[in-house]
């Protein structure tokens, strides 16, 4: 799989490029809109869970929610717009699977590239809003672009796997925005951890965005980098998706390029 990224590195590249600044031709405000819609969602969920409900991130601090909202809230957006785009990468690209000798993780790929510039994006944004915030920068914000790689890396092997078995079965696609909305529900993006009933919490080490969340939110609100214990479940969990991803594309990429 790296080979045939190495090898179609430049159709890689070019189209990832054309695609991250014609996603939204056309309308107003073009690529503006990958930073106005988070911002819009963000700013809605904060008003409801702060004002509405009276939901906190937990740490007693009037106010706090806001930036505990949009340090999971980013990085969640990133991820699993990965998975949606990344999941019908293949059907979008049919016209190039059929004329040109690319494998088809090249096109999953590219969806991985916007991803990661997209959370790239977040990521500066999230600096002086954190700062805004009263959360002074530390030194372990550099480790960020490591666990933005990670996720995407993560989103890229789960994005293999079912983009190949969208082509086979259409309706995974259907069934795959329900999943991704109840999956989003099932991590502590709007609401603290602390606020999980105790026998749920020791779970979350099986849910493969948790460690990644909760990492690139620890560096942002405590200038803290993340435990061993994260490390290992997060290298563990793209290690795993990486390479069922790879098993995944490598048995059904001819077959996918025939139906195409």
């Amino acid at each position: 799989m790296l080979k045939n990224l190495f090898v179609h590195r430049r159709f890689l590249f070019g189209s990832f490029w054309s695609e991250f600044r014609f996603r939204y031709a056309g309308s107003v405000l073009g690529v503006f809109w990958f930073i106005v819609n988070p911002i819009l969602e963000a700013a809605l969920y904060s008003f409801v869970f702060s004002y509405l409900i009276g939901l906190r991130a937990g740490d007693g601090r009037s106010g706090s929610y806001t930036i505990f909202l949009l340090c999971g809230l980013f990085p969640w957006l990133a991820f699993s717009s990965l998975i949606m785009h990344g999941s019908n990468a293949l059907n979008t690209s049919a016209v190039y699977l059929r004329r040109l000798a690319v494998s088809t993780d090249v096109f999953i790929a590219k969806e991985s590239l916007i991803a990661f510039m997209t959370l790239v994006i977040y990521t500066i944004i999230l600096i002086p809003v954190n700062i805004a915030f009263g959360n002074s920068p530390s030194w372990s914000m550099l480790i960020l672009p490591v666990l933005a790689f990670l996720l995407v890396a993560l989103g890229f092997g789960v994005s293999l796997i079912v983009a190949h078995l969208r082509v086979f079965f259409p309706d995974v696609g259907e069934i795959l925005g329900v999943l991704v909305q109840l999956w989003r529900w099932t991590l502590p993006i709007n609401y603290s951890l602390d606020l999980m009933p105790e026998w749920a919490r020791p779970i979350m080490q099986f849910n493969p965005p948790y460690y990644f969340l909760s990492s690139i939110r620890d560096v942002y609100l405590n200038g803290k980098l993340p435990s061993p214990e994260a490390w290992i479940h997060m290298l563990a969990w793209t290690f795993v998706f990486g390479l069922l991803g790879s098993l995944v594309s490598k048995r059904l990429g001819a077959e996918v390029k025939d139906l195409m």
